[in-house]
Parts: C-alpha cells; sequence; structure tokens
C-alpha cells in the first residue's frame, strides 16, 4: 500500500475468489482497473466499485 499511494493511478488483479476481500482490496487509492477471477461474486463486485474503475 505504501508503494502504490505514490502513483498517480493502480490496477490490481488476483487469480483467487475476491468476494470476502473486495472491501479492503477497495482500499487501495486510485484504482484504474481491477481484475477478477471467475469465482468472484460479479454483482457484489460491480456494487462496491460504483463506477470507480474498470472490471476485467
Amino acid at each position: 500500500m505504501p508503494i502504490l499511494t505514490r502513483f498517480g493511478l493502480s490496477r490490481y488483479g488476483c487469480c483467487e475468489d475476491l468476494t470476502r476481500k473486495m472491501d479492503r482490496v477497495l482500499t487501495i487509492p486510485n484504482p484504474r482497473k481491477f481484475v477478477c477471477s471467475a469465482w468472484t461474486d460479479l454483482e457484489k463486485l460491480v456494487n462496491a466499485i460504483n463506477g470507480r474503475c474498470c472490471i476485467e
């Protein structure tokens, strides 16, 4: 997190189910892209992101 705060935009990607970790991951400052696995609950992710970044 300290490194990510030094840059303008950031992206996060992971191949695991992030449904229960979304709130923590979305504290990353200035998100540009969020790469989620097929196991992540997409509806919950869309609602949590609320248009702040792109989902891949």
